[in-house]
């Protein structure tokens, strides 16, 4: 490791954990301190971005491309969810989003140490593979639909959908809607969103970057505020 990256982490884990125990005195530890050091390291964009694609070149093509269509269809159902929409085959096809993910995040990979800086001055953490992939994946639904709509404006309703649905699609869509926008946090909604097109607990700790336990728990939280919610 040269200097100036040794520098430039440990800059960051001193003023982590300076804000952690201005904030809470009790924290001034050996535990916080390396918890912060551990952090930064993660977070650095040098270091991020190596690992990032580390990663991705240690995935053979074929692997990519079969990851590519299951985001591809995880994000096309989301889309559905958070919009009432009912996608069809003749409007979005799962392998084009999946072309189009893919080209995404190779694209992608050149610029992630400017992504971690952004994240960085905003205090998010930094996100897994899978996480870019699932984003690279929505991206690419709302540029198909986008192109669909100046396409074909009169098939297409404002947002890029299809309009036509059954009754039990429309109601199932406004719950499903309906249940998104009840939850808050952020991560919960990336969870929920995932559970409801279909992801298990082992897949979403995958893609979020999470334990197995860890989702579960907030699973167990999410549906404790929606049986409150509709109680």
């Amino acid at each position: 490791m040269d200097r100036q990256l040794l520098h430039e982490i440990m800059s960051d884990a001193r003023a982590l954990y300076r804000g952690i125990v201005a904030d809470e005195p009790a924290a001034a530890t050996r535990a916080t301190w390396s918890s912060c050091l551990s952090y930064s390291w993660e977070r650095h964009p040098r270091r991020y971005a190596e690992r990032i694609r580390s990663e991705w070149n240690h995935t053979a093509p074929a692997e990519q491309l079969e990851t590519a269509r299951k985001m591809a269809s995880a994000a096309i159902r989301v889309y559905e969810c958070k919009n009432g929409a009912f996608l069809t085959s003749t409007t979005v096809e799962p392998d084009d989003i999946a072309s189009e993910a893919w080209a995404l995040m190779r694209a992608k990979l050149d610029t992630l140490e400017l992504v971690q800086q952004k994240r960085n001055r905003s205090g998010k953490p930094p996100l897994a593979l899978n996480v870019l992939f699932f984003r690279a994946a929505s991206c690419a639904v709302k540029k198909h639909l986008g192109n669909l709509l100046r396409n074909s404006g009169d098939d297409l309703n404002s947002s890029g959908y299809e309009t036509q649905q059954s009754p039990e699609d429309t109601e199932r869509s406004a719950l499903l809607l309906d249940a998104l926008n009840s939850i808050e946090d952020a991560t919960q909604r990336t969870v929920l969103e995932l559970l409801i097109q279909g992801e298990t607990v082992r897949s979403i700790a995958e893609i979020t970057g999470k334990s197995k336990t860890g989702v579960q728990r907030m699973i167990e939280s999410i549906r404790a505020q929606l049986r409150k919610k509709i109680a």
